[in-house]
């Protein structure tokens, strides 16, 4: 019995790192996103409305991305906490469901600081002085 028990554990251990990896291989996804290099204003002071419509774009993928993100993490998390429910001893079990939950908040936290670099790297910055390049 004591063995079965061990290997949930480690099974659970083997699904918070495979999280922690796909969240890693996430991050790094969202923060490809292509740098925009253009000038905000043409060579007539006008605006540049194709760089609006990339800019716009790459934040809707960089928004998409975080979707995925949050809805990945938040199966993982479902997942987490069902193995965690199966532990026998209410202790364990508590402690299990306990450091799920700091993991899960630690996990949201990183799918928003991967979408929030991947904005940045989107290349819009209004109002950052760059205009007189």
């Amino acid at each position: 019995m004591r063995m079965n028990h061990g290997k949930s554990v480690l099974l659970q251990i083997a699904g918070a790192s495979a999280l922690v990896a796909a969240l890693g291989l996430v991050a790094m996804g969202l923060s490809q996103c292509r740098g925009i290099d253009d000038p905000v204003l043409g060579a007539h002071g006008r605006s540049n409305p194709g760089l609006a419509v990339e800019v716009n774009r790459c934040n809707r993928g960089c928004i998409d991305q975080y979707k995925q993100c949050v809805a990945q993490e938040n199966s993982r998390h479902r997942e987490g906490e069902r193995q965690c429910n199966l532990l026998p001893d209410r202790r364990q079990r508590e402690a299990c469901l306990e450091a799920e939950e700091q993991l899960h908040e630690r996990n949201l936290e990183s799918c928003a600081t991967a979408m929030q670099q991947c904005k940045r790297d989107c290349g819009y910055r209004e109002g950052s002085a760059g205009g007189g390049r």
